[in-house]
């Protein structure tokens, strides 16, 4: 019986550690969003799904507006409170079967499947309103800071396209 308890409490730690280990290697540390890796997987497979079958989707790339000054002017700390708030009001915002992830730096990005173009802009304008309409309380003592965003929308409907393409249209109309 001690042996075969032993045994169950070793199983137990092995499977505590794979899945920290998985968590670790999909997850951005700092916000808890899925990271790169797991964004191109996850979108890979809705982009290969047969054409006649697949949900239209629209790829939403969030920038930080001006957040090299905020780091340069603040610091990395206030920095990284800024990207920790933008994340978590970000996930409240989305549906719930709605990708989000943190692709690196003060980028963004989310995956809405099974909407049209008038819905992607208008949750997209959402998001970016509410983004900027309430300031960001950061630790360290200083002022609350307001923060934008700039939002590009690529909308994927029936074509085929990669997640490359999908990225760099989404990058293109963040400009426009």
């Amino acid at each position: 019986v001690r042996t075969q308890i032993r045994r169950r409490r070793f199983q137990q730690k092995l499977r505590a550690n794979y899945e920290t280990s998985l968590s670790m290697a999909l997850t951005d540390t700092l916000t808890g969003l899925y990271n790169r890796r797991y964004l191109n997987v996850h979108l890979d497979k809705l982009l290969k799904t047969p054409a006649d079958i697949r949900k239209p989707m629209a790829v939403l790339l969030f920038d930080l507006d001006r957040f090299k000054a905020i780091n340069d002017t603040h610091g990395h700390a206030i920095g990284d409170d800024v990207l920790r708030i933008f994340a978590e009001r970000l996930r409240q915002r989305m549906r719930s079967f709605d990708l989000l992830a943190r692709t690196g730096g003060e980028e963004f990005i989310a995956v809405l499947v099974d909407v049209s173009v008038e819905r992607a802009c208008y949750v997209a304008e959402r998001l970016r309103r509410a983004i900027a309409s309430e300031v960001f309380k950061v630790s360290g003592g200083i002022d609350p800071l307001t923060v934008t965003t700039s939002i590009g929308v690529a909308y994927i409907s029936g074509e085929q396209t990669t997640i490359e393409d999908a990225i760099k249209r989404a990058d293109a109309e963040l400009y426009n």
